[in-house]
C-alpha cells in the first residue's frame, strides 16, 4: 500500500543522508555548539550589570557600598566618572547607571530631592525601570539609620534616656532585611501571585534549533528538486508520487529535529520533554510541509537555495531569536509570522 511505500521511501531517505558525513557533523553542530555556549555562560555573572557614579561625597560613596553588597539580580559597580558611566552603558557594558550629586544628602535633608540622581539608560533596555527600586533601598537603608539615630539622640520621645540608638540598631536591620518594612508582591488578574522575578540571560537555544530545523527543510528542498529533475520519482504518479516526495523531505528533518530536542538537552532548557518533543513534532513536520510546497511551487532547485539566505536572514531579524525586535517595532510582529521559527517559538514559550 501507499503506507509502506512511503515508509520505505522515507527509510531509504534515511540512509541515505547518515551517509553524508557533512550532514552529520552538522546535526552534531547543534548540540556541541549549544553545550559550549552553556558552558561559557556558566562561567559568567548572571547578575545585570549596573554602573554607579558616587563623586567625592563620603555619603554618596556609603550609599554605592550599601548597593555594590547586593547579591541579587543586579550587578552594581563603581565607575570613575560621568563619562566613563555614559561610555559603559553606550557600549553595553553596563544595562544602566546612576549619577548621585555632590549634595545628594543636603537636598533629601531640604526635601529638593526630585529629579536628584540621574539614570542613564539605553533605550533598548528595561533594567532602569526595574533596578529604581533597588537603588532607592539601598539609599533608604543608609538615610533611614542616620534618621532613626539621630532622632534617638535628639528626638522628644526618647528625650533624657540613654543608650536608646544601641537598643533600636539591631531591631532597624531586623525589620528593615525581614521584609515587614517594604515588601512587594505580584498578583496577576486572576488573583494568583507570582514568583519574585528574578532576570537572568540564557543562550537562545530554541531560537537557533528552530532556524538549524528550518533551514534543513530546505536544504531537504533542494536536494529532493535536484531528484526529481533526474526523474528519481518518474515510475509513479500522483498520490504515490507526492508521499515518496513527502517522505524524502521528512526525513532529513526528523534527524534535525533529533538534534535540535539533543541541542536543547545541551543547553540546559529541556524543562518539559514531553511537551518539547511534541512541539518539535508538529513544527518538523510544518518544515516538510512547507518544503514539500515550495517544491511544488518554485521546482528550480537553484533558486530555492538562493531563497535559503532571505529565509535564515530574515527568521533571525523578524523572529524573537536572539531578541524581539517587535516590542520596539510592533510592525515587525506581523513580518515575523512570514517565517516558521516564529510559531514554534512561541508555542515553546508556555512550556
Amino acid at each position: 500500500g501507499i503506507m509502506n511505500k512511503t515508509g520505505l521511501w522515507f527509510f531509504l531517505s534515511l540512509k541515505r543522508q547518515v551517509k553524508r558525513i557533512f550532514f552529520l557533523v552538522l546535526l552534531f553542530f547543534l548540540p556541541a555548539g549549544l553545550w559550549c555556549f552553556r558552558a561559557a555562560g556558566e562561567g559568567e555573572s548572571e547578575q545585570v550589570k549596573v554602573a554607579l557614579y558616587a563623586g567625592e561625597s563620603a555619603w554618596n560613596r556609603k550609599v554605592a557600598k550599601e548597593l555594590l553588597s547586593d547579591t541579587g539580580s543586579f550587578g552594581f559597580y563603581v565607575s570613575s566618572s560621568e563619562e566613563a558611566l555614559r561610555e559603559d552603558v553606550k557600549a553595553g557594558r553596563a544595562e544602566c547607571g546612576y549619577i548621585f550629586p555632590e549634595d545628594l544628602k543636603e537636598r533629601l535633608e531640604t526635601g529638593d530631592y526630585k529629579r536628584c540622581i540621574v539614570l542613564v539608560s539605553s533605550p533598548s533596555t528595561t533594567a532602569g525601570r526595574l533596578s529604581t527600586e533597588i537603588v532607592f533601598s539601598g539609599l533608604f537603608t543608609v538615610w533611614g539609620r542616620e534618621l532613626l539615630e539621630a532622632y534617638a539622640g535628639e528626638g522628644e520621645a526618647f528625650c533624657g534616656q540613654k543608650d536608646v540608638w544601641e537598643q533600636l540598631e539591631p531591631l532597624y536591620d531586623r525589620y528593615l532585611n525581614n521584609g515587614s518594612t517594604f515588601a512587594f508582591q505580584y498578583v496577576t488578574s486572576g488573583g494568583s501571585a507570582l514568583e519574585e522575578p528574578t532576570l537572568k540571560t540564557s543562550p537562545p537555544a530554541r531560537g537557533i534549533a528552530a532556524v538549524f530545523i528550518f533551514v534543513m527543510g530546505l536544504a531537504a528542498a533542494v536536494t529532493v528538486c535536484e531528484d526529481i529533475k533526474k526523474g528519481l520519482f518518474g515510475t509513479m504518479s500522483g498520490l504515490r508520487r507526492e508521499a515518496a516526495i513527502m517522505a524524502c523531505l521528512a526525513a532529513p528533518v526528523s534527524l534535525a529535529c533529533l538534534s535540535g530536542f539533543a541541542g536543547l538537552g545541551a543547553a540546559g532548557v529541556l524543562m518539559n520533554p514531553a511537551g518539547e518533543a511534541g512541539i518539535l513534532l508538529l513544527y518538523g513536520c510544518s518544515c516538510t510541509v512547507f518544503s514539500w510546497v515550495l517544491c511544488r511551487l518554485v521546482r528550480n532547485p537553484l533558486a530555492i537555495a538562493c531563497l535559503i539566505p532571505f529565509f535564515i536572514i530574515g527568521s533571525l531579524v523578524f523572529c524573537p531569536v536572539f531578541v524581539d525586535l517587535s516590542l520596539f517595532l510592533p510592525a515587525l510582529k506581523t513580518a515575523g509570522k512570514l517565517f516558521l521559527p516564529w510559531y514554534y517559538l512561541k508555542a515553546a514559550a508556555f512550556l
